[in-house]
């Protein structure tokens, strides 16, 4: 990420030496890329814990090595 970013950084100083017909392509490009950008980083999006999922019967039972997840002599109540 943090070479995607100086890139950017050396791309917008390059377009100022540019020509102007070659300048707009290649704002075209550095608008793709910052776009580009902001959809890979981790850190620009809401930065929290995950929500805890869940702890229905069928979401533990992969964690009950063989038990029932619905607890000791419940399973002729299913």
């Amino acid at each position: 990420m943090q070479l995607l970013g100086d890139y950017i950084a050396a791309l917008r100083i390059h377009i100022d030496s540019m020509n102007p017909v070659d300048a707009d392509a290649a704002i075209d490009w550095l608008r793709w890329a910052q776009t580009h950008a902001k959809t890979i980083s981790p850190l620009l999006g809401e930065i929290r814990m995950p929500d805890d999922p869940e702890p229905t019967a069928d979401a533990i039972k992969p964690y009950m090595k063989g038990w029932s997840p619905y607890g000791p002599d419940l399973w002729m109540w299913r």
